[in-house]
């Protein structure tokens, strides 16, 4: 019986225009290694089929274990709905605002942690200078020098 995971995996393939198909092998290509060639491979093995069938699937690609297909499979989907995003993105508001409010969220974090970074010393100085003016006013000075 075929996993729902994987049967929506087949759908989403099946559901691709061929420029969509065409974006995705180009997406991957560029932004991945050597080892995501297999996700292509599952890729390309998935579009051939008429119908879902795991065990066929596994005996026409030796190259991807039993083990490895639930994992690659996963890859796979995000992959595909990255290269969709990039698509579809600038006809969509919601998707671009979305990408904004995490870039604003990610300045954000990074603006506090440089912050919070450079505070630490700041006040480790200003500590040893109340210190070191804690104890000018414990032992004065015994003489002034005028210049």
């Amino acid at each position: 019986m075929p996993n729902r995971s994987n049967n929506a995996l087949f759908q989403l393939i099946k559901s691709l225009k061929k420029s969509e198909k065409r974006n995705f092998k180009l997406f991957v290509k560029r932004n991945s290694a050597a080892e995501d060639l297999k996700t292509i491979q599952l890729f390309d093995a998935l579009d051939k089929m008429d119908d879902y069938n795991e065990a066929v699937l596994l005996k026409k690609n030796p190259s991807i274990s039993k083990l490895q297909l639930s994992n690659i499979n996963a890859s796979l989907y995000k992959q595909i709905l990255g290269s969709l995003r990039l698509i579809k993105d600038e006809d969509n508001v919601d998707i671009q605002l979305h990408e904004q409010m995490g870039y604003a969220q990610l300045r954000t974090d990074y603006m506090n942690d440089t912050l919070v970074s450079m505070a630490q010393p700041i006040q480790f100085y200003t500590m040893i200078f109340t210190i070191f003016n804690q104890l000018i006013n414990l032992y004065p000075p015994q003489f002034v020098l005028d210049w």
